[in-house]
């Protein structure tokens, strides 16, 4: 048996787009149909402000695609990745094939300077996890409840280095280009941000490639941004003549544009909803012109204490 290796990017062999099995509905789960969806634009290179590369095997022999992981890279921030979307066909594995269609991946991310690499996964893929644990990544979140994980690859320096710079700050509607740091920022450690309007109340997704349409909530996030990169965000959801809000900024100087901004475009129909603990959070927006009206406790997603929140609305 002789296994061929190659990083393949748009255009693809059409042999491969063939095979590819994340594209097929006989291969995602009968719930999966936003990712079925998201994967077939990958393949199709339907998704602006990616750019999309395939690690992949191929025997030699047969000319069949045996083995692939995507690897999703965004020019506004070059120093994140994602990978995922790891299959090696079944008749194939223990042979070794999908440790250097992982090594591969992660050699192209180093060849190109990526610091992070991203990895959403199951707590159930045990094996694959194991492997990943070796070449450096953590568990970053482990949800028990509904068995996923997210797995992370870089150095703890990053987050200062690029999130938290200076520069003209500017709001407005997320873009194709930002999802990527929208991924990173949503399932950072340091996320305290409750995210009331989408229920996120503990819990975090990757949303990049499925979008809004993962909240499953109505709502719709608007991007913070320093230049080009997505700094924060701000996650609103209009119901009944109201309007809901929660934001995530990692420096004061962000966290007060985002609450002039909510003021200036929601006004007195605006409520934020806070984590108690998140004291820097309320801190701006009493500075800012926002009173605490009420606080509840409630017992988050996944976990087993109750949390003090706070609800915040225009002074």
């Amino acid at each position: 048996m002789h296994i061929d290796y190659a990083i393949l990017t748009h255009p693809l062999p059409e042999r491969f787009v063939e095979w590819y099995p994340y594209a097929k509905p006989s291969v995602m789960l009968p719930d999966s149909a936003h990712w079925l969806d998201s994967m077939q634009r990958v393949i199709n290179d339907d998704l602006p402000g990616w750019v999309h590369h395939f690690s992949t095997a191929r025997d030699a022999d047969t000319d069949a695609y045996v083995g692939v992981a995507w690897l999703g890279l965004s020019p506004v921030t070059p120093e994140l990745g994602h990978f995922g979307w790891f299959l090696v066909e079944e008749a194939y594995r223990g042979t070794g094939i999908g440790r250097e269609v992982l090594n591969r991946a992660l050699a192209f991310f180093d060849e190109r300077n990526v610091e992070v690499v991203m990895l959403p996964t199951l707590l159930s893929t045990v094996h694959a996890r194991g492997m990943y644990g070796r070449r450096g990544f953590v568990d970053l979140i482990a949800q028990q409840k509904d068995g996923r994980c997210w797995m992370i690859r870089g150095p703890e320096s990053h987050f200062e280095r690029h999130f938290i710079t200076d520069g003209p700050i500017s709001i407005g509607p997320m873009g194709e280009k930002d999802w990527l740091a929208f991924d990173y920022l949503l399932n950072h450690e340091r996320l305290v941000s409750r995210l009331y309007p989408v229920g996120l109340t503990g819990e975090r997704r990757v949303i990049s490639l499925t979008r809004a349409s993962e909240w499953e909530h109505g709502a719709r996030e608007i991007a913070i941004r320093r230049g080009e990169r997505m700094c924060g965000f701000i996650v609103v959801k209009e119901s009944g003549g109201r309007v809901e809000a929660d934001f995530y900024a990692p420096d004061e100087s962000l966290a007060r544009e985002a609450v002039r901004y909510m003021k200036q475009e929601y006004g007195e129909r605006l409520t934020v909803t806070t984590a108690l603990r998140d004291e820097r959070k309320g801190r701006v927006l009493r500075a800012n012109g926002m009173r605490q009206v009420k606080s509840f406790r409630e017992k988050p997603f996944g976990r087993e204490a109750e949390e003090g929140f706070a609800v915040w609305r225009p002074a």
